[in-house]
C-alpha cells in the first residue's frame, strides 16, 4: 500500500489520501472563517453543509455513471475537484474575498469526494477475490480512519507553528498542502486499474 502498488494497494493508497487531504482541510475552514474572518460559528457551518450537498450531489451522479467515465476517470476528476476546492478556499485569507467564493470552492472539494469515495469502494469490491472482500474492505476503512486522524493532527500541528511565523498566510500554505495531497490521487488514479489476481 505504501507504495501504491496497482490494484488494490493504489485504491487504499487513495482512499488514505484523499481522507487525509479533506479531513486536513476541514478541520481548518472553520477557524479561518470564525477566528479569522469572523463569521458566525453558524456561517461557517453554512459552508461546510454546502459542501456536504456537493458530496451527495456528485454521488447521486456517479451512482448514475452520468459522466460515462471508467472508474480511474471518476477517481482522477474526483481527485481534481478536491484539490482545486482546497487551494480555491485558501483565497480565504484574503480579506477583502467574500466567504461565499469559500463556499463556491468548498462545494468543488465536497463534489471531488462525493465522485472518489464511491468508486473506491466499487473498485475495492471488483479487485479482490471473493473470498478477500471483507478484508480488503476493511484496509480500505482503515486507511480511512487512520489517514484521517494523522491528517486532523499534522495540520493542525503545522497551521499553529506556521502561524506563529507568518500569520494568516498559514492557512493558506496548509491548505495548499491538503490540495496537494489530493493532487497526488490524480496521479495515482491509473494505478487502481487491474483485473483481479
Amino acid at each position: 500500500m505504501l507504495r501504491a502498488g496497482r490494484g488494490l494497494p493504489a485504491v487504499v493508497s487513495v482512499r488514505a489520501l484523499v481522507s487525509a487531504a479533506f479531513v486536513g482541510a476541514e478541520v481548518l475552514l472553520p477557524l479561518l472563517l470564525v477566528h479569522e474572518r469572523h463569521l458566525s460559528p453558524g456561517g461557517a457551518g453554512l459552508i461546510l453543509t454546502v459542501g456536504a450537498l456537493g458530496w451527495s450531489g456528485a454521488s447521486w451522479v456517479r451512482g448514475r455513471n452520468l459522466l460515462h467515465l471508467s472508474h480511474a476517470g471518476y477517481v482522477r476528476l474526483g481527485g481534481g475537484l478536491l484539490a482545486l476546492g482546497m487551494v480555491g478556499a485558501a483565497v480565504l485569507v484574503l480579506p477583502a474575498v467574500p466567504a461565499g467564493v469559500g463556499m463556491a470552492f468548498w462545494v468543488l472539494s465536497g463534489s471531488g469526494m462525493g465522485l472518489v469515495y464511491p468508486t473506491l469502494s466499487v473498485l475495492t469490491l471488483e479487485l479482490a477475490a471473493p473470498h478477500e472482500q471483507g478484508s480488503a474492505s476493511s484496509a480500505l476503512q482503515v486507511a480511512d480512519a487512520v489517514a484521517a486522524a494523522v491528517a486532523s493532527t499534522a495540520t493542525g500541528a503545522l497551521l499553529w507553528t506556521l502561524h506563529d511565523i507568518v500569520g494568516l498566510p498559514a492557512y493558506a500554505a496548509v491548505l495548499g498542502l491538503t490540495g496537494l495531497l489530493a493532487m497526488m490521487t490524480v496521479l495515482l488514479a491509473g494505478r487502481t486499474r487491474l483485473v483481479r489476481q
